[in-house]
């Protein structure tokens, strides 16, 4: 009788990580409902304000102002 022992091995490996793949999916799909925020546009631009972030026509107002200033 002759037994080819890597071939049973490369089987049971393949098997070991087909096990694993599907019971990481089990346990991933009944523990990994997150509820995510969901944010409105007003409170990602206060937040953005905080961070430092302007807007575009809050500088070209400012460039104005700049420029009527430096006439007088």
């Amino acid at each position: 009788m002759n037994v080819n022992f890597k071939k049973i091995a490369r089987y049971f490996l393949c098997m070991l990580i087909g096990l694993f793949l599907i019971s990481y999916g089990i346990i991933s799909m009944s523990t990994g409902k997150v509820v995510k925020e969901t944010l409105t546009d007003d409170e990602i631009i206060s937040r953005a304000k905080d961070l430092g972030m302007v807007e575009m026509r809050d500088i070209y107002i400012d460039e104005e102002n700049l420029d009527k200033e430096n006439e007088d």
